[in-house]
């Protein structure tokens, strides 16, 4: 079945998004037993908008396969894949260390799959923002001090822009009638993400002095409930 052949495409080495999804089968299979096909079609909507499997589902169908919402063409919006959790955690340990530390040491630390955590890390210094060297003290340590990186700029680095919609960012989108509003409302919802990834730094996560505005939002107690 056609939709058969997506799934089958993501999974070849080939596919430019098979790391990803190997990373985040590790992620979802260390939180939770989810259904392996609702967990690819979660990843994707989550990560790239791969618009040949959204018409794929709507064309053939997939009752009881894939989440509702995607079913109707939505992507889920505000999914921090664990590619930038693990890269996050990752530095953390690095600003906290000082000291060049291997893929190992990292991914023991804070346990994560270690031949994963060595593909982010190439990421993260060719986005220059760690730098690796040989020998007996060699690893990887951060390119900047730690209060120079924010989160913002690491997560960028591994997964791309903070927001976007149907893989546009919110002010090229462009909306008719009674939804060409909307617009404004995606550029919001961006401007509120960099108010708070592009102002915390790996050194205050990591000392826990975190900017007044973002412990006051974590004060308030409907921030911790699910809607």
């Amino acid at each position: 079945p056609p939709i058969q052949a997506v799934h089958e495409l993501l999974r070849t080495p080939e596919c430019p998004f098979h790391r990803d999804l190997l990373i985040e089968d590790h992620a979802d299979h260390q939180r939770q037993r989810t259904d392996r096909k609702q967990m690819i079609c979660i990843r994707i909507a989550g990560q790239v908008e791969i618009v040949v499997l959204h018409r794929t589902i709507l064309a053939h169908g997939s009752e009881g396969l894939y989440p509702q919402a995607l079913l109707r063409g939505q992507t889920l919006m505000m999914h921090i894949p664990a590619k930038a959790d693990y890269g996050v955690r990752a530095l953390l340990v690095l600003a906290e260390s000082g000291e060049p530390e291997t893929a190992e040491r990292l991914a023991a630390v804070q346990g994560l799959p270690a031949r994963f955590l060595g593909a982010i890390l190439n990421d993260l210094r060719r986005a220059g923002l760690v730098v690796s060297q040989r020998g007996s003290e060699g690893g990887y340590r951060l390119s900047r001090p730690a209060s120079e990186i924010s989160l913002a700029e690491v997560i960028r680095a591994l997964v791309g822009p903070l927001a976007e919609i149907r893989g546009q960012r919110p002010e090229v989108t462009e909306y008719e009638g009674a939804a060409e509003n909307l617009q404004d409302v995606w550029v919001a919802v961006r401007s509120a993400l960099r108010g708070v990834l592009e102002h915390v730094t790996l050194e205050q996560v990591a000392t826990g002095s975190l900017p007044e505005n973002v412990v006051a939002l974590t004060k308030n107690p409907d921030a911790w409930k699910p809607h």
